[in-house]
C-alpha cells in the first residue's frame, strides 16, 4: 500500500517539478499546492482503508476508549488524540509570542551587521533533525522542568506537582522549542516585505520601534497565522 502510494505521489511530483523549472512558474508553484493537497488525501484515505476493519467492528467506540490492548484487540486512541491536542495547544501557546518575539528582534532590534548571523542562527535551528530535539528533551529538559516546576510549587503549595520529567507539558514545551525556529522564518519573512514607504510612513508619525513593531505585525498577520 505504501509503496504504490509513492508511486502515485512520484508521478504529479515530477510534472510539478518540470512546470515549475521548465514551463512557468506559476503554473508549477499552482501544480506543487495541488500536489500538496493529494498528498495530504491519500495519506488520510490510506489510513482510513487500514484502519477500517477495527473502525467497522468497534465504530466509534474506538475514538472514545482510552484502553490499548494489542493481545485482546482492544483499541482505544482516545488517550492519544487528547495527548495530541494537549500537547499541541501548549505548543502553539508557547511557540507564537517566541517567533514573534524572534522575528521582531531579529528585523527591527538588532544592529544590521548580526541580523544576517542571527537569521542564519534561527534558520539553522529550524533544520536541525528532530531526534535531537527529542533526545535533548529526554535527557535535559525534562528534568530541568520537573526541577523548575517543583521548586516553584513546594514554595507556593508545600508539595511537588510535577512527579515525573516525561509528561505532556514537556512534550508541549519541547515542541514549541522545535516549531519556533519555522514559524520565526515565516514571520521574518513576512516582515521584511512590508513596503518602504508604509515604514518611513510609520516612523514619520514618530512612532518607537515598539509601536513601529506592532503595526508591522498587524500587517503581516497572514504570516503570523501562517507561521
Amino acid at each position: 500500500m505504501l509503496g504504490f502510494l509513492l508511486v502515485v505521489l512520484l508521478i504529479p511530483y515530477l510534472i510539478a517539478a518540470y512546470g515549475l523549472l521548465f514551463v512557468k512558474l506559476r503554473w508549477g508553484l499552482r501544480l506543487f499546492g495541488a500536489f500538496i493537497v493529494a498528498t495530504i488525501g491519500l495519506l488520510t484515505a490510506m489510513f482510513l482503508v487500514e484502519a477500517y476493519p477495527i473502525i467497522a467492528r468497534d465504530g466509534v467506540a474506538v475514538f472514545l476508549e482510552t484502553r490499548w490492548d494489542p493481545v485482546r484487540e482492544s483499541y482505544g486512541v482516545l488517550q492519544a488524540l487528547v495527548g495530541t491536542v494537549l500537547t499541541s495547544a501548549v505548543a502553539m501557546a508557547l511557540a507564537m509570542p517566541m517567533a514573534i518575539g524572534v522575528a521582531v528582534t531579529i528585523n527591527e532590534i538588532l544592529p544590521a551587521r548580526l541580523r544576517g548571523i542571527f537569521g542564519s542562527l534561527v534558520d539553522l535551528t529550524a533544520t536541525m533533525p528532530t531526534v535531537i530535539f527529542g533526545l535533548w528533551g529526554l535527557f535535559v529538559l525534562g528534568p530541568f522542568l520537573q526541577d523548575a516546576v517543583n521548586s516553584v510549587s513546594r514554595s507556593l503549595v508545600g508539595d511537588d506537582v510535577m512527579t515525573s520529567p516525561y509528561t505532556l507539558f514537556t512534550a508541549g514545551v519541547l515542541l514549541a522549542i522545535m516549531i519556533t525556529p519555522y514559524a520565526a522564518a515565516v514571520i521574518r519573512e513576512g516582515y521584511a516585505l512590508v513596503p518602504k514607504p508604509v515604514e518611513e510612513a510609520i516612523y514619520a508619525m514618530g512612532a518607537t520601534k515598539f509601536e513601529a513593531a506592532l503595526i508591522k505585525l498587524r500587517y503581516v498577520r497572514n504570516y503570523i497565522l501562517g507561521g
